[in-house]
């Protein structure tokens, strides 16, 4: 329970967590990277303090073979002190220090709070390197990232299909409005119900929600997604958009 992970940078320095004494060790490397600071190889140079019971540690690709970045990440166990007291449950606290400068010139520039379980591995790579998509294309499987047989393209594709006690729904959604706006089940019914997100704005995401049910799914931009469920409760019930785009 001393040093417990090591993370490195492009200066020839290391990066050690300390659960017991709450720190964060900084110490150099040799070889051929010893020409990259200034002092003795393998020598520490700081203990920086974190609060508090710091475990993994993280750095920008810093246990790469070409590791980039001026900060390492402290993430620490316990809080205690560093947040508004809300009850007995505490959250857990990343530490974000600056490794900029050389020798013992580290510091924790902020503090964010992580709301459930002990913190475990990170990695932090640059964000130039991540091509993400800001939206789905129109009718994209967030699980196969395929087109979904089931996409539907505009509101009048909407429609409502029975075949005995299996009823299938294809759904449009978009700002304000859901096709069809009503459903009607029999007691019993076997339902399949496709969701076809058609916003193509970025962020435009929507959200289903059907209470009594358990049901609440995350619609983003261009996403189709799949419901089944056992129609076994009798009433009526309101289903809605859970990002209150007023649908």
């Amino acid at each position: 329970l001393g040093p417990l992970h090591t993370v490195y940078d492009d200066k020839g320095y290391a990066y050690t967590s300390l659960f017991l004494d709450s720190v964060v060790a900084r110490w150099t490397l040799g070889g051929p990277y010893q020409s990259l600071h200034a002092e003795e190889p393998w020598t520490l140079v700081q203990k920086l303090p974190v609060q508090y019971n710091i475990g993994h540690i993280a750095a920008a690709e810093g246990d790469t073979a070409s590791p980039d970045g001026n900060f390492v990440v402290a993430l620490n166990r316990w809080s205690i002190d560093r947040f508004a007291n809300v009850g007995p449950l505490l959250p857990q606290n990343f530490q974000l220090v600056d490794t900029s400068k050389p020798g013992d010139q580290m510091k924790v520039l902020y503090d964010m709070p992580i709301g459930m379980a002990e913190p475990h591995y990170a990695q932090i790579i640059k964000a130039d390197k991540l091509k993400p998509w800001e939206v789905y294309p129109p009718g994209t499987n967030a699980e196969t990232m395929q087109p979904d047989p089931n996409a539907i393209n505009a509101p009048d594709q909407a429609k409502i299909v029975r075949n005995g006690n299996k009823v299938e729904i294809w759904t449009a959604v978009i700002r304000s409005h859901f096709t069809p706006e009503h459903v009607k089940l029999k007691k019993g019914d076997q339902v399949t119900w496709h969701f076809s997100n058609l916003e193509q704005t970025r962020d435009a995401t929507h959200g289903f929600a059907l209470p009594g049910y358990n049901v609440n799914l995350s619609l983003e931009p261009g996403k189709t997604e799949t419901l089944e469920f056992a129609a076994d409760k009798d009433g009526t019930f309101a289903f809605y958009c859970t990002d209150f785009c007023s649908a």
